[in-house]
């Protein structure tokens, strides 16, 4: 099981970099947008429906046959797969070794703020906010709320409903100079509401924050999504989503933290902890790096 799960970590993380990287290609620039956001909003989707269904098929068949489900679900994403078009690399850098790769996609980052800042925000919201959701919102349920597992579902079903509609939302924004500043306005919305759930009285008070919580979250990570893949030259698409990747790896120093503090204080007070950070970062990084809210493009500054 351990060789499994090594195996399908590494998978999904050549997967997210692959399928964001040929989206523009895929969808074309002029509907970059709208592709960002619809892939967003089907990964919000399952994550409502997906233990739902999940469960009434453990319920009722065992859990061999529920395996074969989901091997037989991968064979039909591979299927899929194969039926998109073959998209060629840049020779230029197919030509490169992969530290030499690595040291393009980087100078680039250096040479480009706002990319940096993209990135920035990324590596925050993974240390401070999206520890909550895979963390310590099943602690609260149990130990605060005094939740059922249902209770648990629902919470969580709240949340994704509230990053469907931060997607779509964010999907149907076409003004490239506003999506920075929507970048930064969902992050800290999202922080702000994280500290509301750590003052929510009880569990009927926190399903419409943890919806704007959910609201807050899509609405950053498809505005950096759409940020990195529209400033971004084509050939350094896949390098630069690459690094975006390893802010992902900020996410296990968040859980260790907010686990701590959860076990010395109580999950209420880590909670309001990981909010008022996500706060304090996402200001930080928006005085630091102001380029930001750059509203043109690397094709429209180099004239290509």
């Amino acid at each position: 099981m351990l060789v499994m799960g090594s195996l399908l970590g590494i998978s999904k993380t050549f997967d997210m970099v692959i399928r964001q990287s040929i989206l523009p290609a895929v969808v074309g620039d002029k509907n970059l947008n709208n592709g960002v956001a619809l892939a967003r909003a089907g990964g919000d989707v399952t994550q409502m429906i997906g233990p739902v269904i999940g469960g009434i098929v453990l319920a009722f068949l065992n859990v061999k046959t529920s395996y074969g489900i989901i091997v037989g679900l991968y064979f039909l994403s591979f299927y899929c797969a194969m039926n998109i078009g073959r998209i060629s690399p840049n020779q230029s850098l197919r030509d490169l070794k992969v530290l030499n790769n690595i040291k393009v996609g980087l100078k680039f980052v250096n040479q480009t703020p706002v990319i940096a800042a993209l990135l920035a925000l990324a590596v925050i919201i993974n240390l401070a906010t999206f520890p909550i959701y895979f963390g310590l919102l099943s602690v609260l349920a149990k130990e605060v709320f005094n939740s059922t597992a249902s209770g648990l579902g629902f919470m969580m079903g709240t949340y994704s409903l509230g990053a469907l509609v931060g997607s779509l939302f964010a999907g149907g924004r076409n003004s490239s100079g506003k999506i920075g500043r929507l970048a930064v306005v969902g992050a800290l919305l999202w922080s702000v509401t994280i500290i509301l759930l750590a003052l929510a009285s009880n569990f009927v008070v926190s399903l419409p924050i943890l919806f704007i919580a959910g609201l807050g979250q899509s609405i950053c990570v498809v505005a950096i999504a759409m940020m990195l893949l529209s400033l971004t030259p084509d050939h350094l698409r896949g390098r630069v989503m690459g690094l975006r990747q390893l802010a992902v790896y900020s996410l296990p120093l968040g859980l260790l933290v907010s686990g701590t503090i959860a076990e010395i204080v109580g999950v209420r007070t880590a909670i309001f902890v990981d909010g008022l950070l996500g706060v304090l970062l996402v200001t930080v990084c928006f005085m630091v790096w102001p380029d930001i809210l750059k509203t043109r493009s690397i094709r429209e500054r180099t004239g290509s």
